[in-house]
């Protein structure tokens, strides 16, 4: 039964609104709560009402538009039939005209429901006006009509809401048909129901693209279609409406859709695909034909436009399609048969194949499956798109991913025959093993790479040669060696190949490529290759060449992945790249940006940079780093390459500390990178600072690095003042000053020089303070109590490229911040503090001091935080001294001797030697003022601030001091004294000019302090002094008349004197500086006079210093002190004071000085003075020197006498060295000077003479030099007369003295004794000695040889006379040694038991000696049986009887040889030179040779010795064997004349 006939729609439309819409709602929970067999019954009933009401609400609608269109017609409103303007908005836009021709205005949305609900109650009263004509005058009186109806009901209602109403009820009426359609899909409806239904709907589907992208939900609508698209039966009326299924579709390339209409239409397109369930595959197959495969085009462009919608948007990006899409897709890949529809099949899944997206999208594989099927029917674009998407994928993708992709090549293969060899290369690179799963087929893989080579380039064209160079880079990460060395080599092989392509070419003028690369922004990898692909492939064909592509190649991808590949985490294969890149730059020179890099290549292994960048010596890194930062100044590196290559470069080794234990690649990268930094515009420039910021996040370890590479590259900030050349011009015209003003700000304290001053740009500063500041500011405090240093100095060298007002806000709270930390009580954070305290102050400079010390003041004021000021503000001034010039710090030198005057005599000071105080804290352990006081001094301006120095001394001593505060204040003026020593400001007048007034003011002070206290009056001037070097900062003039310790003062100026005086290198031609002196003698004089010891003692080092000077005030003022010297030296008690010392030498020197006067009285009183009295007690020279003066002028009394036989005494038996000499010269001098008599000078050489056997050596040593001396300085009648005197005690020293020093001093005494002596006493001594050796007394043999030999180098060749007399001897002696050798060979350590081996030694040098002076005896006949001994001595145990044995044997081989080339015929015809040199004896001593290097302790010179023997006696051998060779049938007396005359030529 039909029950759509039996209901009216005007019976429909007399019901109330409320009732309407009741029963929509009923019906609605009533279909969702009963089930199927309940329902059945009444459904089409209910439906039939739902379907009435569903229409009634079009017809409201449809009319109330008509209505206002032809009501704007007639009002003149520009209308338009397609407009798309709501229907409450045109309403509201619009009046009506009541019956009286007045004008309403409608009212508004907000109105009463009540009123409402009167108003959608007479909608039926409206609807018979349908019928009316559709004129506009007929609508227009419809209109006045309706309003009079409603005024004669008494109500004056509202359109909007009427329109409001219906639109309400007509979604009710479509969610409840959606209901029925899903849950009811097999009754039959009726074809009046589906006529009726599109006729209400169809104004919605007409508009459904717009309304519907809108919608964040589906609407009632769309549900119902998709509710049809379920069902087999159902879908076939959506044909109905041409428009419905295009119009659904074309939702997904509206820009507002939201993901809720997306996936509702991406269902509605799988419902239909998926139209089957057991029906007929044909009745299926046309319902597509007919409802969806029309409008594919439409589907896929508007999937393809979703695609780049989402792609560009700015919410989360998707990262693949989700498993609804790809069901979509490979439903639909059966019926894309058409190469448009396939093209845009692919163009809408390739932006899901993006690299950055294979680990994050799970449905990869499915992706590469459905483009597997459809690559059969895909056009000559699409196929070039996806080989550009396949070559990104096979550089990084996992194995099934890339043997996919091969197997999509295959296919393609199949269609394209161009791609049959990629294809094949492409899947024998990705080869696997057919016998071992998951393994990798590397035979095969190998292979491969073999067939690659230039030629193979040039054939396949660039799309294709992009998927093998692709496999190459994936390979050149491999673990595997071989394969990564194969991908090597094949993109060296297309290195080879470009650079042959770029050589067949001419240069171009112009690079867009380089353009491009040189951008701070680059393109998309995927748009550019493909871009250039679907340019240089599709219009020039596959396999041609040119330059640009060949270019492309290189920048686009080359270059691409190098930058990639050197950074890389293991330096493998960082080299591999390195090296590629090296080959790029050495071969591809036509490429401007690589051949720019030719300088950083070099022959030289040990120069390349690219060889030695990446190497395993640290060293070398550096070294290359050195190289790179040379050449980048030249300005050979353009800005491109060095943001692309060279920083991710730098930057990867900079997180290298493997080997890197003393941080010398870090310090290079970090000086590299500065470098770069320097040399770029502010855009790099401003991206590398902000890379360094973002990477303190993933590189936290590293975090001290990155701050230390912050402030590098903020010191290479250069973009103020137009100081680079490099910065582009800006956008803006604005330029503000910063950081520089020359006035002072009293509140903060900040000083800068006015003189300067920095300009930077607005658009700097701007991104400066608004980006780059605020990253400093997070990393200001890393936790709540620790401040890094780094981090500071960042944020100061930041803040001075800032406005002033931005310097003066930030940083009072950045130094006040650290400041407060140093009240913390843990040491580490105070130490930390005070570190980043100095740093803050040296980055700052010491025009930013006195705001930091006022900071400190103001923060520490109690307690312990007083001694961490002092503290603080000496480490403070340490670190800061070293980049102080002098007078940096005038203008706060008082605020910093305040901190040290109270930290130093203060409570503090006193808090400091409470022993339970000092060690609690380490600021309280020590006094680190005093410290200070000496850098304050060391940095100021002398000539303006030297007496504000004093200050803080004049204030304590008017006081009574303690002797610890005296000492204190001693010390104060020792560092200020030490600190003025240093300071570079002191000019010599300026010094001088503030001594003299400062002494002279101490001495007028002391003066006035001994008249009587009723002389003292309060306004009495402070000095006289003519020279008047005052300043109003040494204090109130009545202070100075009451100061006991005034001295100090004085005594401070007199060391600053003597120190000057001590380094002063005084020209005596100087007139201007002898001037400027000599006024200082008087002014001493009168300190000699003073009561404290301090001055006098200070005065007297002046005036010894002063002495030496050529001053005409000496003579005048010499008398004067040297009474007043001579007072201090009688009166004084001890004789070690430093006072006693001082005076004793200021007095030597007086009477050195040949004006000075003193009698013979005051000399001998000087003799009774008790610096005499413990002459041998005393440990110093002070006495020696001043009697050594007295001596000198010559004073004969008896005591000096006896002074000197002490002094004689003490020169023996003291045991300090500059005490003998002391000694040794006045005596000296006493008896070269003085008048003595043969019995005195007889006790002084009998006294000498007895102490040659002092049991110490130091006497000793004393002894001989002192006879010495004598033998050389006296009259050569006095040392002929005690010549035996001194010569048998000496020989008698030199045999029996235990210590090797002294006999060899004992042998040069004998041999000076024996030059000087005249003939007669050393024919005496020559006597003796041959008698001695000559003798039968054994214990005489050996001093007789000593002597003997001292006599032979004195008497020289007068000595020959007497070799016949020594010769018997030296054979017995030699001859005994043998002997008592015996066959034994001793024990080490028992050589020197052994019989006669001194004898035989030193009769062996006395021999040597011998031979020295007389080279022809050594050939002698008479001395053979000599030489036969001395051969067997070769062989001896003691070592020394060796090595002089072995020195002869070399005089022998010398004399012999120099023999034979001289061609001296007689002596060798007569045989004289044959013993030694015969075969028989040459093989002996050769053997004996060896036989002595084989022995242990044998020093350099000694071998060489035998050596060069060993070489004369093998090579006189080898000339023998040559001459028996030769002829055996010559004389024998030529044979042997011709050998010795070879053996003479070689040996030589």
């Amino acid at each position: 039964m039909d029950f759509i006939n039996l209901i009216s729609t005007e019976g429909v439309a007399t019901l109330p609104y409320k009732k309407k819409s009741g029963f929509l709602h009923v019906v609605k929970d009533v279909l969702e709560t009963f089930d199927e067999a309940r329902m059945v019954p009444y459904l089409l009933p209910l439906l039939a009402f739902v379907l009435r009401i569903l229409e009634s609400c079009a017809l409201n609608l449809e009319h109330q538009k008509n209505c206002i269109f032809n009501h704007n017609s007639t009002q003149g409103v520009e209308t338009s039939a397609d407009s798309e303007m709501p229907e409450v908005a045109m309403l509201e836009k619009v009046s009506y005209t009541d019956i009286t021709g007045e004008q309403k205005q409608p009212y508004s949305v907000d109105s009463k429901m009540s009123e409402a609900d009167n108003f959608l109650d007479a909608d039926f009263a409206v609807q018979k006006l349908e019928n009316i004509s559709a004129s506009p005058m007929l609508v227009a009186s419809g209109i006045q009509i309706r309003s009079v109806t409603m005024r004669h009901e008494g109500k004056d209602k509202n359109p909007a809401l009427f329109l409001s109403g219906m639109k309400d009820l007509r979604s009710l009426c479509l969610k409840v048909i959606s209901i029925v359609l899903n849950k009811y899909d097999s009754i039959d409806y009726g074809t009046n129901f589906w006529n009726i239904f599109f006729t209400a709907v169809k104004p919605l589907v007409e508009k459904f693209t717009q309304e519907s992208g809108s919608n964040e939900t589906p609407s009632s609508l769309f549900i119902c279609f998709l509710e049809m698209s379920k069902s087999l039966k159902l879908a076939s009326f959506l044909q109905r409406e041409k428009s419905l299924v295009p119009n659904i579709l074309s939702i997904l390339s509206v820009k507002s859709v939201s993901e809720a209409m997306v996936s509702a239409i991406l269902s509605f397109v799988e419902n239909l695909l998926n139209l089957e369930d057991g029906n007929d595959e044909d009745q299926e197959n046309v319902l597509l034909q007919e409802i969806l495969l029309p409008h594919l085009d439409i589907l896929f462009t508007s999937m393809q436009n979703l695609v780049q919608l989402r792609r560009g948007s700015k919410r989360k990006r998707i990262t693949g399609p989700g498993k609804r899409e790809l069901r979509i897709f490979k439903l639909l890949g059966k019926y894309a048969t058409r190469s448009e529809v396939v093209n845009q099949f692919v163009d809408c899944l390739l932006p899901f194949l993006d690299l950055k997206k294979v680990s994050k999208n799970e449905h990869f594989m499915e992706i590469l499956c459905v483009l597997k099927e459809v690559s059969p029917a895909l056009g000559d674009r699409s196929v070039l798109k996806m080989l550009t998407m396949f070559s990104s994928l096979l550089t990084s993708s996992t194995l099934d991913i890339r043997v996919a992709i091969c197997d999509i090549l295959k296919g393609l293969s199949k269609v394209d025959p161009s791609l049959a060899l990629p294809a094949k290369l492409v899947g024998d690179l990705n080869a696997i093993s057919l016998s071992t799963v998951g393994e990798s087929d590397y035979d095969k893989r190998l292979a491969a790479y073999e067939q690659i080579s230039p030629q193979l380039f040039s054939q396949i064209g660039e799309p294709y040669t992009l998927l093998i160079l692709s496999h190459c880079v994936y390979d050149m990460s491999s673990e595997d060696l071989s394969l990564r060395h194969s991908a090597s080599s094949c993109l060296l092989s297309f290195i080879q190949f470009s650079a042959s392509v770029l050589e067949s070419e001419e240069v171009m003028q112009q690079d867009d490529f380089e353009d491009d690369l040189k951008s701070e922004k680059k393109p998309n990898h995927i748009d550019t290759v493909k871009q250039g692909l679907l340019d240089s492939c599709i219009n020039d064909g596959c396999g041609n060449w040119s330059k640009v592509s060949v270019k492309h190649v290189i920048y686009k991808f080359f270059l691409a992945h190098v930058k990639k590949g050197i950074t890389s985490s293991e330096t493998s294969i960082q080299r591999e790249w390195v090296a590629l890149l090296r080959s790029m730059v050495l071969s591809l020179s036509g490429i401007a940006t690589l051949n720019e890099c030719k300088p950083l290549s070099s022959t030289d292994v040990e120069v390349d940079f690219f060889n030695n960048i990446l190497h395993i010596q640290k060293h070398r890194r550096s070294r290359a780093m050195t190289r790179f930062r040379n050449i980048l100044d030249a300005g050979n590196l353009s800005e491109g390459n060095l943001m692309q290559i060279f920083v991710p470069l730098f930057f990867s080794l900079l997180f290298e500390a493997k080997g890197d234990r003393e941080g010398n690649v870090v310090n290079s990268c970090l000086e590299t990178l500065a470098c770069i930094a320097g040399h770029i515009r502010w855009d790099s420039y401003f991206s590398l600072l902000m890379r360094a910021f973002r990477m303190m996040a993933s590189k936290e370890d590293n975090s001290n690095i990155l701050i230390r590479l912050i402030c590098s590259i903020l010191d290479k900030f250069h973009f103020i003042d137009g100081m680079s050349s490099t910065v582009e011009p800006e956008k803006h015209d604005i330029q503000i000053e910063i950081g520089e003003t020359a006035v002072d700000n009293p509140d903060m304290g900040l000083r800068r020089n006015g003189d300067n001053k920095n300009i930077i740009s607005l658009e700097i500063q701007e991104r400066l303070q608004k980006c780059v500041l605020p990253e400093i500011n997070k990393l200001m405090i890393s936790h709540s109590n620790v401040v890094n240093i780094s981090v500071s100095r960042v944020a100061l060298k930041l803040l001075k490229l800032m406005p002033l007002e931005t310097m003066e806000s930030e940083l009072p709270r950045i130094i006040q911040n650290i400041a407060n930390l140093l009240k913390s009580r843990p040491h580490s954070v105070r130490d930390e503090a005070r570190a980043c305290l100095a740093a803050c102050a040296k980055e700052l400079g010491p025009q930013y001091l006195q705001f930091i010390v006022k900071t400190l003041q103001t923060t520490l004021t109690r307690g312990y935080e007083l001694h961490v000021l002092g503290y603080t503000v000496n480490f403070i001034l340490l670190k800061v001294s070293s980049s102080m010039d002098t007078g940096d710090i005038d203008y706060c030198v008082q605020q910093l001797l305040e901190v040290a005057e109270n930290d130093i005599m203060g409570e503090v000071a006193e808090e400091k030697e409470v022993e339970k105080i000092s060690f609690k804290m380490k600021e309280t352990r020590s006094t680190k003022s005093f410290e200070s006081l000496q850098l304050i001094a060391r940095s100021i301006t002398f000539s303006t601030h030297a007496s504000t120095l004093l200050v803080p001394v004049r204030r304590n001593l008017h006081r009574t001091l303690t002797p610890k505060e005296k000492v204190k204040i001693e010390s104060m003026l020792r560092y200020l004294a030490t600190g003025l020593q240093a300071n570079a400001s002191v000019s010599q007048t300026d010094l001088f000019v503030f001594v003299y007034g400062l002494i002279d003011d101490g001495i007028e002070e002391e003066k006035m302090g001994r008249k009587t206290a009723l002389c003292i009056k309060p306004g009495l001037a402070s000095s006289t002094s003519s020279v008047s070097y005052k300043n109003s900062m040494e204090g109130p003039a009545d202070d100075k008349l009451d100061t006991p310790n005034r001295y100090l003062i004085s005594v401070f100026a007199l060391r600053l004197l003597e120190n000057h005086l001590k380094k002063l290198k005084v020209d005596k031609s100087d007139q201007y500086l002898i001037a400027m002196l000599d006024p200082f003698i008087e002014l001493l004089g009168h300190c000699l006079k003073s009561k404290y010891e301090g001055v006098i003692s200070h005065s007297v080092k002046c005036l010894a210093c002063l002495l030496r000077l050529p001053l005409p005030s000496i003579d005048i003022h010499s008398s004067n002190i040297t009474s007043s010297v001579f007072n201090m030296v009688l009166t004084s008690g001890k004789s070690d004071s430093p006072l006693m010392q001082s005076s004793v030498n200021l007095l030597v020197m007086l009477l050195r000085h040949a004006n000075t006067t003193i009698s013979n009285d005051q000399l001998k009183m000087l003799l009774q003075c008790p610096l005499f009295i413990d002459l041998e007690s005393i440990s110093n020279t002070i006495a020696l020197s001043l009697l050594k003066a007295i001596v000198r002028r010559k004073l004969l009394v008896p005591d000096l006498y006896d002074l000197v036989t002490r002094v004689a005494h003490l020169m023996v038996t003291s045991q300090a060295l500059l005490i003998r000499q002391q000694c040794s010269q006045l005596l000296l001098q006493f008896l070269l000077d003085y008048p003595l008599g043969a019995k005195r000078l007889q006790q002084h050489l009998d006294f000498l003479v007895a102490n040659l056997s002092y049991e110490h050596t130091s006497g000793r040593e004393a002894v001989l030099e002192m006879l010495h001396v004598i033998i050389l300085k006296f009259p050569s009648n006095v040392v002929d007369e005690q010549a035996e005197t001194i010569f048998l005690p000496l020989v008698t020293r030199l045999v029996n003295d235990s210590d090797n020093q002294v006999r060899a001093m004992v042998g040069t005494v004998l041999k000076v004794l024996i030059r000087r002596v005249s003939q007669r006493p050393l024919q005496r001594m020559l006597v003796f000695s041959l008698s001695w050796y000559t003798g039968e007394k054994q214990q005489l043999w050996r001093p007789a040889a000593q002597v003997l030999g001292l006599l032979i180098e004195v008497m020289k060749k007068s000595f020959q006379a007497h070799i016949e007399d020594v010769r018997p001897r030296v054979i017995h002696i030699l001859k005994c040694a043998l002997t008592a050798d015996g066959d034994g060979k001793p024990e080490v350590g028992e050589e020197d038991m052994l019989a006669f081996w001194q004898e035989a030694y030193y009769s062996l040098i006395m021999l040597e000696k011998l031979m020295l002076q007389f080279p022809e005896i050594s050939l002698h006949k008479d001395i053979e049986e000599i030489w036969d001994l001395i051969c067997s001595l070769l062989v001896h145990p003691h070592m020394w009887l060796r090595n002089v044995c072995g020195r002869l044997m070399a005089t022998y081989f010398t004399v012999s040889a120099s023999e034979i080339n001289m061609g001296n015929q007689t002596n060798i015809s007569s045989g004289k030179t044959a013993m030694l040199l015969q075969p028989s004896r040459l093989l002996l001593l050769a053997a004996y040779f060896c036989h002595q290097l084989d022995t242990d302790l044998l020093d350099e010179g000694t071998s060489d010795v035998v050596v060069k023997n060993l070489i004369y006696a093998t090579c006189a051998l080898h000339s023998f064997v040559k001459s028996r060779q030769e002829t055996d049938l010559r004389p024998q007396n030529i044979t042997t004349r011709t050998h010795l005359q070879e053996v003479g030529k070689g040996c030589t």
